[in-house]
């Protein structure tokens, strides 16, 4: 179906619910984690200069937040479904040497809390191909609607239930097929049905 592998960089724990769903490996580093807003644009800006996976790590913020702190010279993350800054790192890098660049997708959502006029300005600014942008209904009309913005209602901002969530708006069969943002009726159709396809596949799977 698709030209595997994918590599989906998110803000939050929406791609890892997306590689989970077609039970493929991680080929992204932005698994388990989540992305400052702001912060997140300079990461998606540089990730390829030679230093964007390079990783330091703030005792004092774990500390405060129960769990890894790490810093790039771009961007703050949080590894919350992480134990140890140990594991958070040995992941990140290993999983940042998966990048296939020739498939890369970007998500960012513009309902977090932190995201700002001035970062939709700079998101238009890359105008990422295969890339999609979520908002809560009520923000995506006027001039500050973004690069490749879906109006999502519902909105929630759990990555991983947002994944359930946007699924309902967008087709992600087409989105990694060819980097489309379809939202017909027909292709959503077509959409939740595969997504229930591949639910049942891994569920039999499993069983076996």
């Amino acid at each position: 179906m698709f030209n595997w592998p994918i590599t989906i960089i998110s803000d939050d724990c929406w791609a890892g619910q997306l590689y989970k769903l077609f039970d493929i490996p991680f080929s992204s580093p932005t698994i388990g984690l989540w992305i400052e807003p702001g912060e997140y644009l300079s990461f998606v800006e540089h990730i390829t200069s030679p230093d964007a996976f390079v990783l330091t790590f703030d005792e004092i913020a774990e500390q405060r937040f129960g769990y890894p702190v790490g810093q790039t010279p771009y961007a703050t993350i949080h590894f919350m479904h992480y134990k140890t800054s140990r594991s958070a790192q040995e992941a990140f890098q290993r999983r940042a040497t998966r990048i296939n660049w020739k498939r890369f997708f970007v998500k960012i959502d513009f309902g977090k809390p932190g995201y700002t006029e001035t970062d939709v300005m700079k998101w238009d600014e890359l105008a990422l191909e295969n890339s999609v942008a979520f908002c809560p209904y009520d923000r995506t009309s006027g001039p500050l609607r973004p690069h490749r913005g879906i109006a999502i209602h519902g909105w929630v901002l759990d990555g991983a239930r947002m994944f359930i969530v946007s699924t309902r708006f967008f087709s992600i069969f087409d989105w990694l097929r060819d980097g489309a943002l379809h939202t017909q009726v027909l292709s959503l159709i077509k959409n939740n049905f595969l997504i229930i396809l591949f639910r049942m596949l891994a569920l039999i799977s499993r069983k076996q």
